[in-house]
């Protein structure tokens, strides 16, 4: 018994202990890291600030409803791109793609879409937590961008 209880410990040490901690100013979700950058601008304007901050930084792709949880505590009701995008394959036909290349295996709550098949989306959680599509050229001056990396 003694035995098994000290296995234990011990992997549960080396599992814990492999977990890589967030750099300064970034915080913790699921295995991976999350910063909300202020006043970026547009979606493009916004991927170069993630990008610009190294170390593997991208959009923030959400692949669970616990990482979209951690996200909106994080935004605490601001509104910021991330990575999800709805890009044109052939007239009519488009798919959602996320800017880190990462599979869309996840879709939070929907405000709303935009009209128009024709046209490229871009994503930005709102002040209320729900996923809502923009035109990706389109800002008022406060839009944050959440970024994410794996540490």
């Amino acid at each position: 018994m003694f035995a098994k209880l000290a296995l234990f410990s011990v992997i549960g040490v080396i599992l814990i202990g492999s977990v890589k901690p967030c750099k300064t100013g970034w915080s913790g979700i699921g295995n991976r890291c999350f910063r909300l950058i202020n006043h970026v601008g547009n979606w493009t304007m916004g991927l170069d600030v993630c990008r610009a901050l190294g170390g593997g930084a991208d959009y923030a792709s959400i692949h669970s409803s616990a990482e979209n949880q951690g996200a909106i505590e994080l935004l605490s009701g601001n509104f910021a791109w991330f990575g999800l995008r709805r890009v044109v394959v052939s007239q009519g036909v488009h798919k959602k793609t996320w800017s880190d290349g990462s599979p869309v295996d996840y879709l939070g709550p929907y405000l709303r879409a935009l009209d128009g098949e024709e046209a490229t989306h871009c994503y930005g959680i709102d002040r209320q937590g729900l996923w809502a599509a923009f035109n990706c050229a389109s800002h008022d001056g406060s839009d944050g961008a959440l970024c994410a990396y794996s540490p």
